[in-house]
Order: structure tokens, then C-alpha cells, then sequence
């Protein structure tokens, strides 16, 4: 067996993947991010047109009943856990009891 007719195969191989192009395909690659005639986008806006105008103020009046029938709960009374608030050295700020961001002292 030749070099010649060991190369071949190889030689054979790598002219059709050079022809096939970078995404290993023969075919031309398309754009397919349009829904392709001009009338199927016509169609496309005015669905998506009535959705919005039938859902932005549904949302609105959605918002505004919750809002005015809000209840609010009271926050849980914390219990003092002595193992919540040991204190081995008093803080700089303050009166040295309370944390920085502790809104209560």
C-alpha cells in the first residue's frame, strides 16, 4: 500500500467538509426569527395588541383592589431569648445595646 492511496481517503474526507461550510451543512442558512409574509405580522400585532389592551388594565384594576383591601398584620411580638442578644463588648454607636441597623432602641 502506497502513501499515496493511504492519504486518499483522508484527502476525500476533508474536500467534502470544506464544502459543507463552518455549520457542516450544504444548505443555506436561513433567518427564521420573522413569521415570514407581511400579513402574518399584521396578524401577529393585532393579537398581541388586543391582549395588551385587554390585560394592562385588567392588571391596573387588579393592583388598585388589592391595594385598597389590604390588611396588614401586625408584626409577632419578638420573644427575648437571652441567647438573641449577647452582648460580650458594648457597640460604639448609641447607647452600645442596640445593633447598627437596630430600629427599636
Amino acid at each position: 500500500m502506497s502513501a499515496r492511496s493511504a492519504i486518499a481517503p483522508l484527502k476525500r474526507a476533508f474536500q467534502q467538509a470544506a464544502s459543507k461550510g463552518p455549520m457542516g451543512s450544504t444548505r443555506q442558512q436561513v433567518r427564521g426569527m420573522s413569521g415570514g409574509s407581511i400579513e402574518e405580522e399584521i396578524a401577529e400585532y393585532k393579537k398581541w395588541r388586543v391582549i395588551t389592551y385587554a390585560c394592562v388594565p385588567g392588571c391596573i384594576a387588579y393592583g388598585a383592589y388589592t391595594f385598597s383591601n389590604a390588611e396588614h398584620g401586625h408584626a409577632h411580638e419578638k420573644i427575648p431569648f437571652e441567647y438573641l442578644k449577647i452582648r460580650n463588648k458594648r457597640f460604639p454607636w448609641g447607647n452600645g445595646d442596640c445593633g447598627l441597623f437596630d430600629t427599636t432602641c
